[in-house]
């Protein structure tokens, strides 16, 4: 099996070397399958690497992507992200996609 944490922070950097990088304002990352062994301490290390994800808010582990339950999010398009330590919610075009209610150490959430 690949190296996940590699693969992933390989990536994240293609992401970030992307035109128009500078003007993104936030970051959602999905939860992992758990076949790729990769946690919240594993994640935070990778992101705390990327001098370019300093300022910017970033919710991780959200319940969306190729993990159940399922949330079908698009990708490329304009949304406001609303989080705290007692909820998160994502909307797209003034109608809420997603809301959760959550526990501090289920998300990673940097402001």
């Amino acid at each position: 099996m690949k190296n996940c944490k590699v693969e992933f922070d390989r990536d994240l950097q293609s992401l970030i070397h992307q035109p128009n990088f500078d003007k993104v304002q936030g970051m959602l990352i999905g939860r992992f399958e758990k076949k790729f062994n990769i946690d919240l301490e594993k994640l935070k290390f990778i992101i705390n690497t990327k001098r370019e994800l300093k300022n910017i808010p970033i919710i991780a582990n959200a319940d969306f992507g190729h993990t159940n339950p399922i949330f079908t999010f698009p990708i490329g398009g304009l949304c406001e992200i609303s989080a705290s330590k007692e909820m998160v919610s994502i909307e797209l075009c003034g109608q809420t996609l997603y809301s959760e209610r959550h526990m501090d150490k289920k998300y990673f959430l940097k402001f």
